[in-house]
């Protein structure tokens, strides 16, 4: 049909049964209805297709039966080339057109890339939209852009990014966080437990005891991602407030606990 519209088909209640099942309507249908209104639709050959239970619509794929969405084999291949071209040009900087176009394409495929969606992996871009008075003005990229961009071009290479829309499983398994500026940081799984010593001279540049908890966190997702366990929902229990709002909303103040932010949430989108 048109090319952003989108028709849904559902099956009769009383003839889920049959195989294959009774739909009220069909394309055929719709088509009756429009002509008389004067609607003109591009040919299904070009551009649309009839009901089905996967289709493609604003660079997403979407799966029915499955409820998944993915991008596009063409959005997949287009975005990391168009963030690794800004990351790589010379010299490094960019104008009010480009920064939009590359805000507004993450800000979309954050249906995909859930992890995208915390302030600090879009909010460098936001920023520094509101800095061109028009849109011919070039500035340098900060580093805060660069960073995020780093992230983003590391991110969307991942293969076969996709979202279900169906609410993973939760899981217990007894996970506790705990550390001390005293002696060093560590997690127990269960019956079993990790700790390791903090080196000396360590607690510089940030890294503080919100810096050790937000290390915790990060060797947990490690551990995770380690053991094989992917889609599922964990409970961490962790006694500090402070690393749960940063973790939530995606970024801190200090640099050193973005950097640890950052590489969980690289391991939790993959």
């Amino acid at each position: 049909m048109g090319g952003q519209l989108h028709f849904f088909c559902v099956p009769s209640p009383t003839a889920l049964l049959s195989s294959p099942p009774y739909f009220y309507y069909n394309l055929s249908s719709i088509l009756k209805i429009t002509s008389p209104l004067g609607i003109s639709w591009n040919p299904i050959s070009k551009k649309g297709h009839d009901f089905q239970s996967s289709f493609n619509y604003v660079g997403f794929c979407c799966e029915i039966p499955s409820r998944a969405v993915s991008l596009s084999s063409k959005k997949h291949l287009h975005l990391p080339a168009k963030v690794t071209a800004l990351l790589s040009s010379l010299p490094p900087c960019m104008n009010n057109k480009i920064v939009a176009s590359i805000h507004g394409s993450l800000q979309h495929i954050t249906i995909v890339y859930l992890q995208g969606q915390s302030q600090s992996h879009l909010a460098p871009l936001s920023s520094i939209l509101s800095k061109f008075p028009n849109d011919h003005i070039l500035h340098n990229i900060p580093k805060p852009c660069t960073n995020i961009l780093s992230w983003w071009a590391t991110t969307l290479v991942l293969p076969n990014p996709t979202c279900t829309l169906m609410p993973p499983p939760k899981s217990d398994l007894h996970l506790c966080v705990d550390a001390s500026t005293s002696w060093g940081l560590g997690f127990c799984v269960g019956d079993k437990w990790a700790a390791w010593r903090l080196l000396d001279g360590c607690a510089q540049d940030g890294r503080d005891i919100v810096w050790d908890e937000t290390v915790e966190i990060e060797l947990v997702v490690l551990w995770l991602v380690q053991s094989g366990w992917h889609d599922h929902y964990f409970r961490v229990n962790c006694d500090s407030t402070t690393v749960i709002a940063y973790f939530w909303k995606g970024c801190s103040r200090k640099p050193a606990h973005n950097s640890s932010l950052g590489r969980t949430s690289s391991c939790l989108a993959a």
